[in-house]
């Protein structure tokens, strides 16, 4: 009797320790608070000076004033006025980097965002872009030459992304509803158990989190934001970071936010006439490639770039074969296996990065389309539609779709962070 009992005391322990080990994310230990907090938006100067150069996050209060056109993005104005415009779309509200997603018309999103588990994710459409302002604190200085992407988040709230990190400086502007934030120090960014290098983000279940898989967490510091309806967050570059939307009274989350690659701050910029002259984001010459430069200068943290490191980093991290990786070093390097300098490849000129950009991209596609010759019938109608759940297929559209507007420039960006 008494071994039985002690055998049923340990298995009740053993149950009870177990469920003590899962918890949500932001459960696993107290926060140190709040990240600081503005009232008013700071001058570019300031921005960068008290905030991007020591990396320091912040939430900007009343960032978006009421009174801009981004207020007025009601779902009746959107449909009527820009319901042709063709958006994509994630499937579900919990992000699952597993999953593709598909594309729709703003309209068929509209219709059906209230009703069904569905977020549109994607780079801001460019007639949207007329609408938003470049916020006070990006206005010179070299914000806006090293924008490469502006992109909205609309749902009816309830998602949450993984916990995972951006490989550019991020600011993020809520319009409707609120969102919180869980953020922890670049530091620790290695630090974390689970860490998948490809997609930049941490193989974890956020609601679920198993503190025997991932023990660092018990130590790690963290920070809390709630961002409202017309504030802006700055997340610093690869600042790691988890995000919950909630929806208003109109059962609606919209936000948008910038990236930008790293740069050296130019003062000077801001006494000329053009930074005075508030701008939207159409006056904005947008470069995607821009990010090729911020991975070159994380492989280059010592002061110099390899061709060894360049090939094992790109082969580990996007699983380009060495050898195609060692001729892109070559390409970017101007002929040889010489080390870069940090210097050179903060000076590379855009078309050189756009050159490689696209070289990559390029040696990636051969040697895929060499490794599966049968995904070269992926795109058919019937995988299509496989791959988006009974209850959105309706929503679907193809790119070429005749209702979809033809002039939407979407850019290809990758939603994903690859780091």
């Amino acid at each position: 009797m008494t071994s039985l009992r002690l055998l049923l005391a340990f298995l009740t322990l053993e149950i009870s320790c177990s469920a003590e080990e899962t918890v949500v994310l932001g459960m696993h230990r107290r926060s140190e608070g709040q990240i600081e907090v503005v009232a008013t938006v700071p001058s570019s100067t300031d921005f960068y000076t008290d905030f991007v150069r020591p990396k320091r996050p912040v939430l900007m209060k009343n960032a978006v004033p009421l009174s801009s056109t981004p207020m007025k993005w009601t779902d009746d104005y959107l449909s009527s006025k820009y319901g042709n415009l063709e958006v994509e779309l994630e499937t579900g509200k919990k992000e699952d980097r597993s999953k593709f997603g598909f594309f729709s018309t703003l309209k068929k999103f509209i219709e059906n965002y209230k009703k069904k588990s569905v977020y549109m994710i994607g780079s801001l459409p460019k007639p949207l872009r007329n609408d938003w302002s470049i916020p006070q604190c990006l206005s010179c200085g070299g914000f806006t030459a090293n924008l490469f992407d502006a992109r909205i988040w609309f749902s009816s709230g309830g998602t949450s992304s993984v916990l995972h990190v951006d490989q550019y400086e991020n600011l993020h502007c809520v319009v409707f509803g609120s969102k919180k934030l869980i953020l922890m120090d670049s530091q620790y960014i290695h630090v974390i158990e689970n860490y998948n290098y490809k997609k930049g983000y941490y193989e974890m279940d956020v609601d679920k989190v198993d503190l025997d898989e991932f023990p660092s967490l018990r130590k790690i510091p963290w920070f809390e934001a709630t961002v409202e309806k017309g504030d802006c967050i700055y997340i610093p570059y690869l600042w790691l970071h988890q995000v919950r939307s909630y929806a208003d009274e109109e059962e609606r989350n919209l936000a948008v936010n910038l990236w930008w690659s790293r740069f050296r701050f130019n003062e000077s910029d801001c006494f000329t006439n053009d930074a005075v002259r508030q701008k939207s984001l159409n006056d904005i010459h947008f470069k995607p490639e821009l990010s090729t430069r911020d991975m070159l200068m994380d492989l280059a943290s010592n002061g110099f770039l390899s061709a060894d490191d360049f090939a094992s980093t790109l082969h580990e991290r996007v699983g380009l074969e060495k050898e195609s990786a060692r001729k892109a070093f070559v390409k970017l390097s101007g002929g040889g296996y010489e080390d870069i300098s940090v210097e050179k490849i903060e000076n590379l000129e855009y078309e050189t990065l756009v050159s490689l950009t696209n070289y990559l991209q390029q040696l990636a596609a051969n040697e895929q389309m060499n490794n599966d010759e049968s995904q070269n019938d992926y795109d058919d109608s019937d995988s299509f539609q496989d791959d988006i759940p009974d209850e959105l297929k309706d929503m679907a559209i193809y790119p070429e779709d005749e209702n979809a507007d033809a002039d939407y420039d979407n850019n290809e960006l990758e939603k994903k962070t690859e780091l």
